[in-house]
């Protein structure tokens, strides 16, 4: 298990980022705790109301490194209640194919009946479908419920549930074939999508996107908001009652923003992202991909505030994909490294 991050690392400006980010006064700063145990990346995480984080690890992405190319990926929980959490790997029920599990975005919806539905983007054998479990807490485990596959979800990214069997989706691509998704990638077509799908109708309600990514909803449910991680852009759009969205405005940023998660406290939304996303691709462990996290408050104003919450340089936390909150707890997924998590 790596060291916590020394202070010097961070810089002096980054200091007193997190003092203001946090409210806290000198001498004090956040306790960056030992990186999670996790060997092969959290590309994204959701916490429950309870404390109980979902950890999708183990991601292999055409053309992004992998610690762990030869083992299938899982989800992990941690119980942020607990002095110390650990991470622990859940058990899914079976007939579900573990051995090509490889989870992407994840999101959990709480029905009215308080069940616990995990909703898991996944890629077995380079396909793109969404799996539907139900969490049971009583022996931490996850009945696989339900496989969605849909034409029009051929590169699914990230994915925000919205009922027990709703959700709204991202396509990082248009195409699903790995030259045209090149093509389509280098001839900078704009072509990707937000779906949203339910068992009685399936839809494309907005696009235009360059390469549509993160994606999550608004505490009052009013609002969803969209990552654009070339167009280094969020995108916030107004959800309708017939569940299609129309766009209300663009906030641009200067770093590749990758997943979107909300403060439950604040309504604030915590980003992650990637500084040098060439880097990401072209993997050097000498220079490796550096870490940053976003805080946006107050996104529907004219001039939203954001401030950084973490950077690292990629000597402890290696491209950041995610960062979710839970009462001063902070835990910070990655692409393909490990897991930081963190006491406010």
């Amino acid at each position: 298990m790596s060291q916590s991050c020394p202070p010097e690392q961070r810089t002096n400006g980054m200091k007193e980022h997190l003092k203001k980010e946090i409210g806290l006064t000198a001498p004090g700063r956040p306790i960056l705790q030992p990186p999670v145990e996790i060997e092969a990346g959290a590309e994204d995480i959701d916490i429950l109301p309870n404390g109980l984080a979902f950890l999708s690890v183990g991601l292999k992405y055409p053309g992004l490194h992998s610690f762990a190319p030869d083992k299938p990926g899982g989800i992990l929980m941690m119980d942020l209640k607990d002095e110390n959490p650990r991470a622990l790997e859940l058990r899914i029920s079976r007939g579900f194919n573990l051995a090509s599990f490889n989870p992407h975005g994840i999101s959990t919806f709480i029905d009215s009946d308080d069940t616990v539905y995990l909703f898991v983007v996944n890629h077995p054998e380079s396909k793109n479908t969404v799996e539907i479990f139900k969490f049971q807490e009583e022996d931490n485990s996850l009945l696989h419920l339900k496989t969605v596959k849909h034409e029009l979800l051929p590169s699914v990214n990230d994915i925000i549930a919205v009922g027990p069997a709703h959700f709204y989706a991202t396509n990082d691509h248009y195409f699903s074939d790995p030259f045209l998704k090149y093509l389509e990638t280098y001839l900078n077509l704009h072509w990707t999508n937000v779906v949203y799908y339910s068992p009685n109708e399936v839809k494309l309600v907005a696009e235009g996107f360059d390469s549509a990514n993160g994606i999550n909803i608004s505490p009052d449910k009013k609002y969803i908001y969209v990552a654009d991680i070339l167009a280094h852009e969020i995108h916030v759009l107004e959800k309708q009652h017939n569940m299609n969205l129309t766009k209300v405005k663009v906030l641009k940023l200067d770093t590749l923003v990758d997943n979107l998660s909300i403060d439950p406290s604040s309504g604030d939304i915590l980003v992650g992202c990637h500084p040098n996303g060439q880097k990401l691709f072209i993997y050097d462990p000498n220079n490796p991909p550096s870490s940053q996290v976003l805080r946006i408050q107050n996104i529907l104003s004219e001039k939203p505030t954001v401030t950084t919450v973490y950077a690292n340089n990629g000597s402890v936390l290696q491209g950041s994909s995610v960062a979710s909150v839970y009462d001063r707890k902070l835990l910070i997924g990655t692409l393909y490294h490990r897991a930081l998590y963190c006491e406010l």
